[in-house]
């Protein structure tokens, strides 16, 4: 073998796998507040909707109530 053919080597090392899990993580690390503010906008959205169809249900019954009480 040719002293060459030794030296280079196809792969990945152990210093560059932990560098890019590393660089992984903190990207990943980046997306979690967006995740928690997607989260919390959604409930806030759900809870909304359920107060809109109360208060909605509630004119509906009153509009349904004759004039005369």
């Amino acid at each position: 073998m040719k002293r060459e053919d030794l030296i280079k080597q196809d792969g990945f090392t152990l210093v560059e796998l932990i560098v890019a899990l590393t660089l992984l993580l903190v990207v990943a690390l980046a997306f979690v507040p967006m995740f928690v503010y997607v989260s919390e906008g959604s409930q806030n959205n759900r809870a909304r909707l359920i107060a809109l169809k109360l208060a909605s249900s509630k004119i509906e019954e009153i509009r349904a109530l004759p004039y005369d009480r």
